[in-house]
């Protein structure tokens, strides 16, 4: 670093020593002050003081540790801000745009031209037995019942059994000719006799129906006896007839069986066998026998013989 030094004329003109240097116009005192205060070319520079240079790293340092504090204040995203902060969500998509996506084959369209998501197939509940009983019942509602006839074999509905070696015969009617068949006895008192051979106290007491109608036929008895068997029985019937020697009775099987109809058909509330009825001259009831499982007595073969007697001994 040089110094410039300036000097003033005799006229108050200021100029640059180096001026007055070069042209030799500057006063004698100018020259000589020129002269002596002429900086020799040679003279090193002098050096800063030591504690200029640590002036200035000092403040390099000062400066340099503000930035550092001024960067650590700033506030810092953490995981946990990070976690608590919700990501932006992407448009939702519609069930439909989805179901168009997975599916392999392509959306179904409507007469309109509309696409129709392909819905997943909804699996059928098992049935359960409860559900199983309602339909079966719901089922059996809705069709007509079944009489004992139809369940029959229908082609022994109207057959007529006859063994030709004894004589005995029997035929099969339904309990709505059954007054055809009384009617035709009468003036005569009627005993008939419901049995089957699938009841033993019937079996039982037969014989002594088919005693009766031999022995009070003089006197105007007629007998009827009917059988409440099935159609794979008839045979049975036919048989336990020819081995009782029923050939002065009329001998019947309803082609209902053993069924409900039968017992409603011909009267019999108790719904048990065996059942005699007796009916007076004038085709009448006069009496009935029937089993009541409530009573402590049953009646007898003797009461039934008693009103038999009564009916013939009235007229």
């Amino acid at each position: 670093m040089r110094t410039l030094w300036l000097l003033r004329n005799s006229r108050g003109t200021l100029f640059p020593l180096s001026y007055a240097e070069n042209h030799g116009n500057a006063p004698g005192w100018a020259g000589s002050a020129v002269r002596r205060h002429k900086a020799p070319a040679e003279r090193p520079r002098a050096r800063a003081p030591v504690w200029a240079t640590t002036s200035v790293l000092l403040g390099m340092c000062v400066v340099a540790v503000a930035g550092c504090t001024s960067q650590a204040q700033k506030p810092e995203t953490t995981t946990a801000d990070q976690a608590a902060t919700p990501a932006p969500q992407s448009p939702a998509k519609s069930p439909r745009s989805n179901a168009s996506a997975t599916s392999d084959t392509p959306p179904e369209r409507t007469p309109a031209g509309s696409p129709i998501a392909a819905q997943p197939e909804r699996q059928q509940p098992q049935p359960t037995e409860q559900h199983t009983a309602k339909v079966a019942a719901k089922e059996q509602a809705t069709e007509p019942p079944r009489t004992h006839a139809e369940n029959s074999d229908s082609s022994r509905r109207n057959e007529v059994l006859e063994d030709a070696d004894s004589g005995v015969r029997a035929r099969v009617v339904r309990p709505e000719q059954f007054p055809e068949v009384l009617a035709k006895h009468k003036g005569k008192v009627v005993l008939v006799d419901f049995w089957a051979t699938w009841c033993a106290p019937c079996r039982k007491s037969f014989p002594h129906t088919v005693a009766m109608a031999e022995k009070y036929a003089d006197r105007g008895l007629a007998v009827i006896t009917v059988a409440f068997d099935e159609p794979d029985a008839y045979d049975d019937v036919l048989k336990f007839l020819v081995e009782q020697h029923a050939t002065r009775t009329e001998n019947l099987i309803c082609a209902h069986g053993g069924s409900e109809e039968s017992f409603a058909g011909y009267s019999i509330r108790s719904g048990a066998l065996p059942h005699f009825k007796v009916y007076d001259r004038n085709g009448k009831l006069f009496a009935s026998f029937e089993i009541d499982p409530l009573a402590e007595k049953q009646f007898t073969l003797e009461d039934v013989e008693k009103a038999v007697l009564d009916a013939l001994g009235a007229n």
